[in-house]
């Protein structure tokens, strides 16, 4: 494993002395627009990966091919002689074989750099699948190796109760998390107690559960004051309730972006042509049904006189489609429709006035005297004021 870190320091120094002093990659270290590393640049970088993760694969290859050769101690100098002119021939060949392509491709790179500035991204990402492999390899190989080397390396044997038993070294990783005796040092732990043959080890408590126990203590200590104590964060309840007014803010930060922050207290009769017809179009989907085609009344009103039940200003129509009056048979439409589209409707109905006469059902409610009424062009930046009077 040596020599494999050797051996890539020095193909590393060697790529990087080649890629800055060959003119093609020069000529792409140049940031892109975004402020990255061209493809090309990338490109090559992945291939330097590449060399080192197919060097490593051959180190390993030829580290299990020896182990599975030797006899592990008779011919121990011949096969580490024998390896290390094969890792040389390997690592030459290697290099004649990826180096001369590599070279003859930044040639042809530095030629066409004229033509074609960077390298198409489908070639990085070929290159990434390419890595990926190989390091899957890598890691294959290098488990393979262990494996291997465990088969042939010496077996630790202990007696216990006249029999011969294998010991084996635990898991670095493991014996910190579980601080478990070795099975050569149980008589240490062994309690002077036993059960039908069956005999208890005064083993210590797992690491890792002791920490989470204190990490558990720590943790409600803290929480205790932050949340009952200090009060220097919400509860949940509250922390919802932040939560939901903030996000109504935003929807009407939203809505107001989309010029949708119409509402009872701000809406005015629209007279635009298109306006009206939204309106009309709306009319005939949604409120037909009750006020008739010419809204001459059916089971609601007719709205076309001049008698209101529920006030008879744009104001009192908006409202009146937007809440609704459930004891009139009346149902809000805050719910299907948005503000621009009742303020739409609504402008339509007060626009019909008179529209159905001698057809319409009897008067309801009080009569309305239209007072100076304030008009709208949707389409204006702001809105004009317009007096209309009957």
């Amino acid at each position: 494993m040596r020599n494999l870190k050797n051996y890539t320091r020095g193909i590393l120094s060697a790529m990087v002395a080649f890629f800055i002093a060959n003119p093609s990659f020069a000529a792409t270290t140049d940031t892109n627009q975004s402020g990255g590393l061209s493809n090309t640049s990338v490109f090559y970088i992945l291939i330097v990966l590449a060399i080192i993760l197919i060097i490593g694969i051959l180190f390993l290859s030829n580290s299990i091919k020896d182990l599975m050769k030797s006899d592990f101690y008779k011919t121990k100098i011949y096969e580490e002689e024998k390896k290390k002119r094969e890792n040389k021939n390997v690592v030459t060949t290697l290099l004649l074989l990826v180096g001369i392509p590599l070279a003859s491709f930044s040639q042809g790179a530095a030629t066409t750099a004229a033509q074609n500035s960077d390298i198409p991204l489908s070639w990085v990402w070929y290159m990434v699948i390419i890595n990926l492999i190989l390091l899957g390899v890598v890691f294959y190989v290098r488990n393979l190796f262990f494996q291997i080397l465990e088969t042939v390396k010496k077996k630790k044997i202990i007696l216990k109760e006249g029999k011969a038993v294998e010991v084996k070294e635990p898991n670095k990783i493991a014996q910190i998390l579980t601080d478990a005796v070795p099975l050569d040092r149980e008589h240490e732990i062994l309690m002077d107690h036993e059960y039908d043959g069956i005999m208890e080890l005064d083993n210590n408590m797992p690491p890792w559960w002791l920490w989470s126990f204190y990490a558990s203590i720590v943790f409600a200590v803290i929480y205790v004051f932050n949340y009952h104590i200090i009060k220097t964060s919400d509860l949940q309840i509250a922390e919802y309730d932040k939560t939901v007014t903030l996000g109504e803010e935003q929807v009407a930060a939203y809505l107001k972006t989309l010029k949708l922050n119409v509402d009872e207290s701000n809406v005015v009769m629209l007279t635009e042509a298109s306006d009206l017809s939204k309106g009309k179009g709306i009319f005939d989907k949604k409120c037909v049904a009750c006020h008739g085609k010419q809204a001459e009344g059916v089971i609601g009103p007719n709205l076309t006189d001049n008698n209101w039940i529920h006030g008879g200003s744009i104001t009192d129509v908006f409202k009146i489609v937007k809440y609704g009056q459930a004891d009139k048979g009346m149902q809000s439409w805050k719910d299907e429709l948005n503000p621009v589209e009742m303020q739409q409707v609504a402008s339509y109905i007060k626009s019909i006035k008179g529209t159905a006469i001698g057809i319409g059902k009897e008067p309801q409610g009080e009569l309305y005297q239209e007072e100076a009424t304030t008009v709208a062009d949707s389409t204006a930046a702001e809105a004009p004021e317009v007096a209309m009077a009957e």
